[in-house]
């Protein structure tokens, strides 16, 4: 590898490690460890030229974190909030202005807390993805039906991609009980 390879990797890699940790402030800060104000960033049709490392993560990176439904947070092993993006009403603490810094433990019931160290745990153990499904009551929501993508992000961090599949395991449930009530009024017929 040559020193201009090596030199190049070395400046890239804390801007790689930001953009994988999804630490928005980190990403600014090592875009602009990369680019100088006044460089110019080439990029294929359809992002155009663009000036500084703002206008590359303002048309990059932001609009890929904007166009995610999903709820995304990112967790230490022991369970503490490094950084999320959600909004404030699927939240299960709506009452603080930030989970940064706090821990599952003690800011959320008991025993969703446990399920999801033991899924942290899990991930990191194996180095692998992890789906799970679980129920938790959202103020102002009700219970909801959530599922969770987990998958490492470093060797004692994970990041959790989680979806809100209520709509959708209602609209199972209701297709299963009309496919049953359809099945026995089949029988029905048949049998008179």
């Amino acid at each position: 590898m040559s020193d201009v390879h090596t030199s190049n990797k070395a400046i890239i890699e804390p801007l790689r490690r930001a953009m994988v940790d999804f630490d928005q402030p980190h990403v600014r800060d090592r875009l602009a460890d990369v680019l100088a104000d006044d460089a110019i960033v080439h990029m294929p049709h359809p992002f155009g030229d663009m000036t500084g490392p703002d206008a590359l993560y303002d048309t990059c990176y932001a609009p890929l974190l904007d166009a995610m439904p999903d709820l995304m947070f990112r967790l230490d092993r022991e369970g503490t909030f490094l950084d999320y993006k959600a909004p404030r009403e699927a939240l299960v603490r709506q009452d603080v202005d930030t989970l940064v810094g706090l821990n599952l433990t003690g800011s959320t019931p008991p025993e969703f807390a446990g399920l999801v160290l033991g899924e942290i745990a899990a991930t990191l153990d194996t180095g692998t993805l992890r789906t799970f499904e679980y129920d938790l009551d959202i103020p102002g929501l009700g219970v909801r039906q959530w599922e969770a993508r987990m998958v490492p992000s470093g060797a004692d961090e994970v990041i959790v991609t989680v979806r809100d599949i209520t709509d959708q395991k209602a609209a199972a449930a209701r297709l299963h009980t009309l496919s049953r009530v359809v099945e026995q009024s089949i029988e029905s017929i048949l049998l008179t």
